[in-house]
């Protein structure tokens, strides 16, 4: 509880600014709570173990190749598999340079969020805890579309208020301003930037400079939605699930 209790004053100031706006019947909220990456990778492919596409662990018997996703990777580095590798085993980017933790520490990121949405906009709050201490990361908005994700800036066109950088401690809050509403089906996707820097909106090379930690559908898996799209029923909601744990 005391984990969340910062979060959930950001919530509360955040659903009471937006009441003070009239909010159509139609309008939806969603709450949720992420998950790593690797799980929704390897479920949405049909993967036979958990793995995580980008990023890599030290073994000396792989040839140079191209792995999932297309990431090509260095001959002695391939993909981590969550069920067998150790999590006291260290991560490398797919060129073999070494990103500074564990398998453990990777996958040991958690997140929690909300969006509110009025009149085709919408308001967004995500904190999360586990992050990579100091590291830079960008919030993207996922759309899973037939001819495979399209990623954008889940917030201002210009990422301005989407980048972050993680404090000491590896928590983060984040508050966004959306100019649209998400889609039920859209994702939610906290990449980070192993090279400190953001190459513009869009990100960078996934497996090179940029990996995809945690992800979840705005009302999908690992996430739910209010029963009633109203803001004083989002925020009930919401407040008794930071109770939760």
């Amino acid at each position: 509880m005391t984990r969340w209790l910062g979060y959930a004053l950001c919530t509360i100031l955040l659903t009471s600014m937006l009441l003070a706006a009239p909010v159509a019947a139609a309008d939806p909220s969603y709450t949720y709570m992420f998950g790593t990456h690797a799980a929704f990778f390897s479920k949405e492919t049909n993967q036979p173990g958990v793995i995580d596409p980008q990023v890599f662990v030290a073994d000396p018997a792989v040839a140079a190749a191209m792995g999932p996703q297309n990431i090509m990777h260095s001959g002695g580095y391939r993909p981590a598999r969550v069920a067998s590798d150790a999590s006291s085993v260290s991560l490398f980017t797919a060129q073999g340079l070494p990103l500074g933790f564990t398998l453990g520490e990777w996958l040991g990121a958690s997140g929690i969020g909300t969006v509110v949405c009025t009149n085709g906009a919408a308001a967004a709050i995500n904190q999360f805890s586990g992050l990579v201490p100091g590291g830079v990361y960008q919030l993207f908005r996922n759309q899973f579309t037939p001819q495979g994700p399209k990623r954008s800036p889940f917030g201002k066109p210009d990422a301005s208020d989407s980048v972050f950088t993680a404090s000491k401690d590896g928590t983060a809050v984040v508050t966004s301003t959306l100019p649209f509403c998400p889609d039920p089906t859209d994702g939610v996707l906290l990449s980070y930037h192993s090279d400190g820097t953001v190459h513009g909106p869009l990100g960078g090379e996934y497996g090179v400079n940029l990996h995809n930690q945690l992800l979840v559908r705005v009302a999908g898996a690992f996430s739910s939605a209010p029963a009633s799209p109203s803001l004083n029923s989002s925020r009930t909601h919401f407040v008794r699930r930071l109770g939760d744990g």
